[in-house]
This record gives C-alpha cells, sequence and structure tokens, in this order.
C-alpha cells in the first residue's frame, strides 16, 4: 500500500494509469473509507443505516433485492402486448444474474417478450402488521437456446405449473429496485 504524500508509486498500468488520467492519486485510494451499498448511508465503523425515500419507505440496495427475489415463488411479468400493458403472474428462479420463466413456444408471453424490454415485481406484505417489501426489475427478454447454457438453465428453472411449458424465458437484469415498508400506524 502506498501511503500519502509517499514519493513510491506503483507501475503506471491497468487501474492505476486509468485513475491517473482522470486525476485521482493512489494516495487518494488507499486512505478512502469504504463506499456504503447503493441505498444506505454511513455511520461510524463499517455499518449501514437504512436510507428513506420521500415516502418513508426504506430503500433497499441491489444484494438485499437480489436476495428477496430468491424468497417468493410467484412474481407478475409486465409487458407490452397488442400495444396495450399486461401483466401476467408467473412462477420463476433466479439464475446467473437473469430472471427465468417457463412458457409454451408459441404462447402469448414468449412471443410478447421475444427480444423485449419488460418489467418484473415481487412483493411479500403481511396483512395484520402492513410490514413488507417490494422489488421491481426492469431487463431485456429472450427465450435460452444457446445449448451452453440451456442445460444449467434447465436445471435452475422452475417447474412448469402447466404441461407444453418447454420454452425457457430469460430476463436479464438491467436495472432492480426495492422498498421496504415498516408497521402502518
Amino acid at each position: 500500500m502506498i501511503k500519502a504524500g509517499s514519493t513510491e508509486r506503483l507501475p503506471t498500468t491497468g487501474w492505476v494509469q486509468r485513475l491517473d488520467s482522470i486525476g485521482v492519486t493512489e494516495a487518494a485510494v488507499s486512505v478512502a473509507p469504504p463506499c456504503p451499498p447503493e441505498g444506505r448511508t454511513a455511520t461510524s465503523g463499517r455499518e449501514w443505516e437504512p436510507m428513506f425515500d420521500a415516502a418513508g419507505l426504506e430503500v433497499l440496495d441491489r444484494a438485499e433485492c437480489l436476495e428477496l427475489l430468491k424468497t417468493v415463488p410467484v412474481g407478475r411479468i409486465v409487458f407490452t402486448d397488442q400495444a396495450l400493458p399486461a401483466v401476467l403472474p408467473v412462477n420463476y428462479s433466479v439464475w446467473d444474474g437473469s430472471l427465468l420463466i417457463r412458457s409454451g413456444a408459441g404462447g402469448k408471453l414468449a412471443v410478447a417478450i421475444r427480444n423485449a424490454v419488460v418489467a418484473f415485481e415481487v412483493d411479500e406484505i403481511d396483512r395484520d402488521s402492513g410490514k413488507g417489501w417490494s422489488v421491481v426489475v426492469v431487463g431485456r427478454s429472450g427465450v435460452v437456446d444457446h445449448p451452453a447454457e440451456l442445460a444449467a438453465a434447465e436445471e435452475a428453472a422452475p417447474r412448469s405449473w402447466v404441461s407444453g411449458r418447454d420454452r425457457l424465458i430469460r430476463i436479464v437484469i438491467g436495472s432492480i429496485s426495492g422498498r421496504r415498508v415498516g408497521e402502518v400506524p
């Protein structure tokens, strides 16, 4: 590690060269405090305080959103069907930075979302306490048909509720956001 004020330098290759090109010194990098995860604010030590939006909902970071996606079996895919918005409940799984959904080869869903930008939403709310969370994903959809990834995707994909659902649709997670609500008064 290069200490602040030192004249010693690392070789100017790779990331060091890129940092130099934008005016960031090695010393500044070596003494910079860690950045909090997205959606969190720093406190003393390494604990992160939650951030809240204007409505008082806790803003979840990407890692927490991804973990919450894995906890419920059903979500809602939002897509365009004949120039109108459409929403369908689907079972899904999280795989390799993507969501996997099963559909029939000629099914409405498979046809409507091929290579389209779609949204996907999951949530869990306790009716009694009002506590809960919601996660929204926006990404590009496509059919998983490359032989090199099809076997692994098949293994990770959700089991179909209906026969004839032999097509795997992948939604590559582009953006992801989430909110959590505490007790409602």
